[in-house]
């Protein structure tokens, strides 16, 4: 988003920190990755000890055809930035086609479809001019005029590949392929504000926990990775993931480009075919406030009879 006096607003997309629990949102060729039928929802609140707290919200639906070697997706994201001041709805479809290498080694190809409203709330905004030098109070006029649009939808195109065995996978991702205008006004007529392609990649294992040579039943250990860039900024994150048959457990790190950012500890619990996480950011960087940190929930349902009876893939952090 654009500011056209001598200043522009830069930001990035919101992504939740259990990203395995909304995997289209970051890469459309998860789409039917669990080969069932799955709904997810996410709710994040971050920052809640800072005025203008972020909160994140998203539905997810997808599931695979075997017939036709796809999977199809649905998701609904909705961002609150600074309490109301800048609010982004986003729906995408999601496709994904499967492809196997050998007997060993698979490849999904994605693509996804998508529409993003965003809406500035004007009245709400302060600007410099407005505040008393003496009281530190905000005036009611300043010199600022209303732009003819605080609104804009743009459509959205983004793609995916999936490489997996049975132990490893790789993701890569990038959204935003069509760089959306974002303007929302701009004295300079040669500058417009398009909203910035967004690259990810993640990647990791899993590894079955033996004892005495005794195999665990749905019991691992699940290293991942997490790179995410767009614009200038990108997000490094790394942790493991611990999963047993009824329960689950992680720790991770993120990693901003000039300073660190958040230890993320997340545990929940598996039910039948209900999964409940709950994951807290534990800020680390050089805010000098306190944050309160960000509290993350996630709700996965597979809906019973839809599943196989046995996998031979990597995704089970993502179930």
């Amino acid at each position: 988003m654009s500011i056209g006096l001598s200043t522009s607003l830069k930001a990035q997309d919101p992504v939740f920190s259990q990203f395995f629990a909304s995997p289209v949102l970051l890469n459309p060729a998860f789409a039917g990755a669990s080969q069932a039928t799955r709904f997810g929802l996410n709710s994040r609140l971050q920052w809640p000890s800072l005025p203008g707290q972020y909160q994140t919200h998203a539905l997810s639906y997808d599931q695979f055809f075997d017939n036709y070697n796809s999977g199809i997706g649905l998701s609904i994201l909705v961002d609150d930035a600074g309490a109301g001041i800048f609010q982004t709805l986003q729906a995408n479809v999601h496709y994904a086609y499967r492809l196997h290498i050998d007997r060993e080694w698979s490849v999904r190809l994605g693509i996804d479809l998508g529409y993003i409203q965003s809406r500035l709330d004007w009245d709400r905004l302060v600007f410099q001019d407005q505040i008393d030098p003496v009281s530190g109070l905000a005036q009611v006029m300043g010199e600022e005029n209303e732009p003819l649009q605080t609104g804009f939808g743009n459509i959205d195109l983004g793609a995916g590949l999936l490489l997996y065995n049975s132990q490893f996978y790789l993701g890569l991702s990038a959204k935003h392929l069509n760089a959306g205008d974002q303007t929302v006004f701009n004295n300079n007529l040669n500058s417009v504000g398009t909203l910035p392609m967004r690259l990810s990649m993640t990647t990791g294992m899993e590894i079955p926990l033996r004892l005495n040579g005794y195999l665990f039943k749905n019991a691992f250990i699940s290293p991942n990775i997490a790179v995410i860039k767009q614009g200038d900024f990108y997000q490094f994150q790394a942790g493991g993931y611990l999963g047993l048959d009824f329960a689950f457990a992680g720790i991770a790190y993120r990693h901003t480009p000039t300073n660190p950012d958040a230890i993320i500890l997340s545990a929940g619990l598996r039910q039948s075919n209900l999964r409940l996480g709950y994951s807290y950011d534990i800020t680390v960087s050089s805010i000098a406030a306190p944050t309160g940190g960000a509290h993350e929930i996630s709700l996965t349902y597979i809906l019973p009879g839809s599943q196989p009876s046995k996998y031979n893939d990597c995704f089970a952090i993502f179930r």
